[in-house]
């Protein structure tokens, strides 16, 4: 960057053709909602309107887990604090403040709750322009910086009034965006495609597994076509089949935590998976989290690696999520791992425990928070197929889980491709001409 060419800001270097501006001159709503009378008892499990809450809200991802539903009546006393098409939404209380996400088309009608901001510009700065810039980790630090001094952690609708943000011309905020929104179609194309592929998993694991309709020697439906069933103690299963604790055919793996007091042990190349990561990629894999450990942090602690495609599943508090490791990686003691013994198995053990997991949150049990013990493991049993023909079958969920593995890369790579371009382009070090 020549120097000569750029002038020096409260953000940074910019552009001499940039100027900066504060936020409240370039927007028509600023504000933040409320939570409707009730609260969480006041939900209903699905309708027309959505109340996007922060925890729905990541920079680069907006979360559906958990997006709680209103009805019409609470959404017209909410009718103030409406989203809109190309609102961006910043999380402005708590943990979780300053992140921020552009609202997605598909859940609209909406409106948000006290923690969160919409902030809705005008003709003189893009929406995704704004989004893009917000979601900097700079930016994340000068956002502290309003909210230095505080009793709590929060930025209020004056704070936000004045943020100064880079303004180039029009036209080149487009261009910028029209980058950033390309990277982040596919992204989320590719999520779209792993959701199906998921989907397929699920529908033929049913079909196969539950409904016995696997195809037989001359390729048709097991069941239906007259196959020989049996009795067992889970009800009737084909011939050849049988009924084994599920730890004849799987090992059950647990974790740990290094002393959070010893620094030696915390931030290195280990990621250690806790419950709140194997919340945020539920029913996916996961290949990256937010704290990592040392090698010697895993030494000196009960956390040990554990293989690629193990089964995670939260066995304290929120029990029972489940997603998938897709490398190597140690958990916290607030989880259980559950890897088969035989590697073609994966996807089986998996899609079985699914299956299953109402019953296995069912026996949790607790007196301050609910947990899953090393006994309610002992104590699942698994139908396994005769092996014959379960290599075929296992070998097609695999299949599903490779393409849906390989898809979390391509995703993360995309990722890290706009981390490097996004502080580059949005202060104008690279210029999209």
């Amino acid at each position: 960057m020549n120097i000569k060419n750029y002038k020096q800001t409260e953000i940074g270097f910019i552009p001499e053709d940039w100027n900066t501006v504060l936020l409240k001159d370039v927007s028509i709503k600023i504000g933040s909602g409320a939570t409707p009378k009730g609260g969480k008892k006041s939900y209903i499990d699905n309708g027309k309107y959505s109340l996007i809450r922060s925890q729905n809200i990541f920079d680069d991802k907006f979360d559906y887990n958990g997006l709680a539903y209103i009805n019409k009546h609470q959404a017209k006393e909410l009718q103030n604090v409406e989203v809109m098409e190309g609102d961006v939404l910043l999380n402005i209380t708590g943990a979780s403040l300053g992140r921020v996400h552009i609202v997605p088309e598909e859940i609209l009608p909406a409106r948000v709750n006290q923690h969160v901001s919409i902030l809705r510009t005008n003709k003189k700065l893009d929406s995704y322009f704004l989004y893009c810039f917000l979601r900097q980790n700079k930016i994340k630090k000068y956002m502290m910086n309003f909210n230095a001094g505080a009793t709590r952690e929060a930025l209020t609708k004056r704070m936000i009034e004045n943020f100064t943000i880079p303004l180039p011309s029009i036209e080149e905020q487009k261009r910028i965006s029209k980058i950033f929104i390309k990277i982040d179609n596919k992204i989320k194309l590719n999520n779209k495609m792993n959701e199906k592929l998921e989907k397929i998993g699920q529908a033929l694991f049913k079909h196969w597994f539950i409904d016995f309709e696997f195809p037989n020697e001359d390729g048709k439906p097991y069941k239906s076509s007259g196959g020989e069933m049996v009795d067992s103690e889970l009800g009737m299963i084909p011939q050849g089949w049988k009924v084994e604790p599920i730890l004849n055919v799987s090992d059950l793996l647990s974790g740990g935590t290094p002393k959070t007091s010893e620094g030696k042990y915390w931030n290195g190349p280990i990621n250690w998976v806790s419950v709140k990561d194997v919340s945020q990629n539920i029913n996916d894999f996961i290949i990256s989290t937010e704290k990592k450990i040392t090698k010697i942090g895993l030494e000196k602690s009960n956390a040990k690696l554990l293989p690629q495609n193990t089964i995670i599943i939260s066995s304290r508090g929120t029990v029972g999520n489940i997603c998938i490791i897709g490398k190597e990686m140690a958990i916290n003691q607030s989880n259980y791992g559950l890897k088969a013994k035989i590697s073609i198995m994966d996807s089986y053990i998996y899609y079985y425990i699914k299956n299953i997991i109402e019953t296995i949150k069912s026996q949790s049990y607790g007196s301050v928070f609910d947990t899953i013990t090393t006994r309610t493991f002992k104590e699942i049993k698994v139908i396994t197929p005769c092996h014959n023909m379960s290599d075929e079958i296992f070998g097609i969920l695999n299949f599903l889980s490779n393409k849906r593995l390989a898809l979390k890369y391509f995703n993360n790579n995309l990722h890290h491709i706009k981390k490097i371009l996004l502080p580059k382009l949005i202060s104008g070090k690279i210029r999209v001409i």
